[in-house]
C-alpha cells in the first residue's frame, strides 16, 4: 500500500511542470485575451462583454479603492477614479493593465493547481494566496501615491516599482507555496500512517 501511493506521488511530480506551464498559460492568456476583447478599438472588441461581464474594469477600480483606503488610512486622504489614484492635493498615480497582478495571480495559481493535493487544499491556497497579493497590490498603489505626494521617494527613483512589486510578491509567492506543498505533504503522510 505504501509503495503504491509513493509510486503514485513519483508520477504526480513527474507531471508537475507539464501542468504548471500549461496552467499558467491557460490562465495568463485568458486575461490577456479577455482584455483585449474589452479594449475599445480593439480588432477583436466585444461590447456584449463590456457591458455583461467586465471584470476587468471593476477589479481596477476594486485595488485603486484599496489603494485609496490604504493611502488614507496612514494619514492622506484620497480618492480614485477608473485610472487614477490620488492624494488630495497631491500627487497621482495612473493604474495599468500591467498594475493589475494578474500575471503574478497565474503564476501562483498555476503552482498551485500543479502541484498533487487534494482539491480543498489547492482551492484554500488559492484563495488565501489571492487575497495577499491583491492586498500587496493595494498597499503598493496607495504607497506610490503618498511617497510622490511627500516626494519622499529619492530611493525609489532609480529603481521601477514594477520590480520591486514583483520581486517582493515572488518571494512571498514562494513562502506561499512552501507553505501550500508542506501542508498538503503533511496530509498524504497522515493518510500513510
Amino acid at each position: 500500500m505504501i509503495e503504491f501511493f509513493f509510486k503514485k506521488e513519483s508520477a504526480a511530480l513527474f507531471w508537475f511542470p507539464f501542468k504548471l506551464i500549461l496552467f499558467y498559460l491557460a490562465i495568463s492568456y485568458f486575461f490577456i485575451t479577455y482584455t483585449g476583447l474589452t479594449t475599445e478599438g480593439g480588432r477583436l472588441y466585444s461590447s456584449f462583454l463590456v457591458q455583461h461581464f467586465d471584470f476587468i474594469s471593476w477589479f481596477r477600480r476594486f485595488l485603486l479603492w484599496g489603494g485609496s483606503l490604504f493611502a488614507s488610512s496612514i494619514g492622506y486622504p484620497s480618492g480614485y477614479n477608473d485610472y487614477f489614484l490620488y492624494v488630495r492635493n497631491g500627487s497621482a498615480v495612473r493604474m495599468v493593465y500591467s498594475c493589475l497582478g494578474f500575471s503574478l495571480m497565474s503564476a501562483y495559481a498555476a503552482l498551485v493547481l500543479a502541484w498533487p493535493a487534494k482539491v480543498l487544499y489547492r482551492l484554500m491556497s488559492l484563495v488565501i494566496g489571492t487575497i495577499i497579493i491583491i492586498v500587496l497590490n493595494m498597499i503598493r498603489l496607495g504607497g506610490l501615491a503618498v511617497l510622490y505626494t511627500t516626494r519622499n521617494y529619492v530611493f525609489f527613483k532609480n529603481i521601477n516599482h514594477h520590480d520591486l512589486f514583483n520581486i517582493i510578491v515572488l518571494m512571498t509567492v514562494f513562502v506561499m507555496f512552501v507553505i501550500h506543498v508542506k501542508y498538503s505533504e503533511s496530509k498524504y503522510t497522515r493518510k500513510i500512517d
